[in-house]
């Protein structure tokens, strides 16, 4: 099966979480891993399942959006439907801040928007590189769950 693992990355935490959850999911799968500034929608169109992480950001005024790059590919698929686009999401953040993991929120109401499944629950990371080592047990975790829903 193909996989897009897509990310929209500041600090380059989610580049780690997606490119861990990539290696994980290559052990069955067929698996593409691009930046969300990266991805064209041919890359998305042409993926039943879509793995979307993004960091929370301050957007247009909005404390907990999706990195802009995630929300461009968002808008892009705005406005239709896709019921057959089955999505997995996570997101790494700082508990300290008023919306934590807040673009982990958008995608969920996102995908639920454009009719899509999600996979499972989304992953939320606190503070990955204050605590690699359990921040990086929750997301192989996360994968090997994905891993066996797919």
């Amino acid at each position: 099966m193909k996989i897009l693992v897509v990310y929209g990355s500041n600090s380059g935490s989610n580049f780690h979480a997606a490119q861990m959850v990539a290696d994980i999911l290559r052990g069955k799968h067929t698996v593409k891993l691009i930046s969300a500034g990266e991805v064209g929608m041919n890359d998305v169109l042409s993926h039943r399942h879509i793995v979307m992480g993004s960091c929370s950001w301050k957007v247009e005024g909005e404390e907990g959006s999706p990195h802009e790059d995630i929300l461009n590919i968002m808008h892009a698929m705005d406005g239709k439907k896709y019921p057959s686009k089955h999505f997995a999401l996570f997101g790494c953040g700082d508990s300290r801040y008023t919306y934590f993991c807040g673009a982990v929120d958008h995608m969920q109401a996102f995908v639920t928007q454009i009719g899509a499944q999600e996979i499972l629950p989304p992953l939320k990371v606190d503070g990955l590189y204050f605590d690699l080592y359990n921040a990086t047990a929750k997301i192989e975790k996360w994968a090997y769950q994905l891993l066996g829903k797919l």
